[in-house]
């Protein structure tokens, strides 16, 4: 495949297709050729456009509509490599909306007495290296916690000082973490006496008729699924058409991320969350207990949210409105519910790693028809996909720019995007962040572009307009720990540490120096992580322990 992906633009038209479910009840029936179905109309053409727009293979939607409606289609392609259109039994791995299933899964074994959701997690993995500091159940399922970010098993990974820390008080802030949801999953294995994947299968799955839902991705199971596609340099960043190709397969049982679920499977979710949304907590449990369910309990991201038992509470166009996204190896989700109209949308294409992408503008977008046609209004204007923003002060960025050991580059706005050459090659620049740019030029990433006062600074190098700032070269104490380190990890990466003079990144984020010897993000929203440089030999550490999660020094050049 190159850039282009094989004519991409035969993949939003004559290779998409769309396939409205089989009616699941009378009510779907009776409105196939009513409101839901000029709903599903206007999504399907807003799908078409999302996929040639972004260069992404397929999509799958679910739909809940007014008098108990519902939908299911799907667009593009399940396989890029071989044309094979997307269908709506395919299997599409939903990440992180993992996590409200894992939440319902203690919430039932709270129903039955097996279970204090009030508890303290040390009380219940008194063998697992946790922090000294108490953690409740509670602060695991709305992120509090201050334990790390990883989606490693907790006693599996190599943890120097042998046990887990803390980056805040418990309970004082949110940080969105993985690893709580695993400690999670080592709950309900306890529990319930049954490995993680068996226990969501009988507590939660089949429960909610989720009869094509796995609770883990397994192998044996991949004939079922659509195939997972990646960038075909992951060591590039995400710009719109990328050339893409074919995700690893790897197995994976993990209580944060390991659903995968078709289009009807969906369905069956977001109606019990239409309940949940009501009080009601059939067929799970108690209403009583679907009350604290559906309660957030802390402030979260993005401003205005609020987050609990693996559910974002949040205003869309004004409404409250349930919300969980993910992003796994190969696919990227999300579901949006108003909880007082009752009407729901889960969408997933078979793309993961794109720059952050997740498919909430159809979400939303179907909040809007959905509740226009609940109401029986006419329904709100088609909408396209929003256009990448313009770079907000192009000119900022603009210009000649020149290095200290003669590199040089020129970067030009043209129509409020901006493009970068050297080497005798121009690529694009997106913004990755509000003084920072990214580019697909080969030769310059994986670094962000970022402004500094009147300099730029691209992974070891500083840049200036007018001249070339003064060389500075890492200090002796940093030099040994600069270079390339790799894990073969599926969830891995490749980190790159450099420094200018006594400053040190790990990758485009800046370290500072602790007392017990670690390094530490300085930007105090990743307080939780912790670095270290282990296995010295000549001066050079060979191993990045990246809060437990370890990478081998890689032996090459670059910036």
């Amino acid at each position: 495949m190159d850039v282009t992906r094989r004519d991409m633009l035969g993949v939003a038209s004559a290779a998409t297709m769309i396939a409205v479910a089989e009616p699941l009840a009378a009510a779907t029936k009776a409105a196939a050729g009513g409101p839901l179905a000029q709903v599903v109309q206007r999504l399907k053409a807003f799908a078409d456009a999302d996929l040639a727009d972004k260069g992404f293979p397929g999509m799958t939607v679910a739909l809940i509509g007014p008098g108990g409606a519902q939908a299911t289609f799907v667009a593009g392609l399940a396989d890029l490599d071989r044309r094979v259109p997307a269908a709506s039994e395919h299997l599409f791995q939903i990440g992180s909306i993992s996590k409200s299933l894992t939440a319902m899964a203690l919430f039932v074994l709270a129903d039955r007495g097996k279970l204090n959701l009030d508890a303290r997690v040390q009380d219940l993995l008194p063998d697992y290296p946790l922090p000294p500091e108490t953690l409740t159940l509670t602060q695991l399922l709305d992120h509090s916690s201050g334990i790390p970010n990883l989606l490693e098993d907790p006693m599996q990974i190599d943890i120097p000082g042998g046990r887990l820390w803390t980056g805040f008080a418990p309970g004082s802030r949110y940080s969105y973490c993985n690893l709580g949801y695993a400690l999670l999953g080592a709950v309900i294995e306890r529990a319930s006496g049954m490995s993680y994947p068996a226990a969501m299968d009988a507590l939660v799955l089949k429960p909610l008729g989720m009869k094509t839902a796995v609770p883990a991705f397994r192998i044996s199971d991949r004939a079922a699924y659509a195939s997972g596609h990646v960038r075909f340099r992951d060591d590039m960043p995400w710009l719109p058409r990328v050339r893409l190709a074919q995700a690893r397969w790897f197995d994976f049982s993990h209580a944060a991320g390991s659903v995968a679920a078709s289009g009807a499977d969906m369905v069956r979710f977001l109606q019990f969350l239409q309940g949940v949304a009501k009080g009601k907590g059939a067929p799970l449990f108690s209403d009583a207990l679907a009350e604290r369910y559906r309660k957030p309990t802390i402030d979260s991201s993005p401003a205005g949210a609020r987050y609990g038992n693996g559910l974002i509470t949040l205003a869309v166009d004004g409404r409250p409105c349930f919300r969980h996204t993910g992003g796994v190896h190969g696919f990227s989700s999300a579901f949006t519910l108003d909880q007082e109209a009752g009407v729901g949308c889960y969408a997933s294409v078979n793309v993961g790693g794109a720059g952050g992408y997740r498919p909430t503008e159809i979400t939303e977008y179907a909040m809007a028809l959905l509740r226009a046609a609940s109401a029986g209004q006419p329904l709100p204007p088609v909408r396209s996909p929003k256009a990448t923003p313009p770079v907000k002060d192009g000119a900022r960025m603009a210009g000649q720019w020149r290095s200290a050991d003669g590199m040089a580059l020129t970067i030009v706005e043209r129509g409020g995007a901006l493009f970068v050459a050297s080497g005798g090659r121009e690529a694009r620049l997106r913004a990755g962040g509000e003084n920072s740019f990214v580019t697909d030029h080969a030769g310059l990433a994986p670094y962000s572009f970022v402004l500094e006062g009147e300099a730029l600074r691209l992974g070891g190098r500083l840049f200036g307009r007018s001249a070339a700032p003064a060389a500075q070269p890492p200090s002796p104490r940093l030099a040994g720990l600069v270079g390339s380190y790799y894990s073969p990890s599926s969830w891995g990466n490749r980190p790159k540490v450099f420094a200018i003079g006594d400053r040190l990144f790990l990758g485009n984020e800046e370290l500072v120096a602790a007392a017990d010897g670690s390094w530490r993000y300085k930007d105090p929203e990743a307080s939780c992580e912790r670095v270290w440089f282990l296995n010295p030999i000549g001066g050079r550490p060979q191993i990045l322990s990246l809060s437990g999660s370890r990478y081998g020094r890689f032996h090459d050049t670059g910036l």
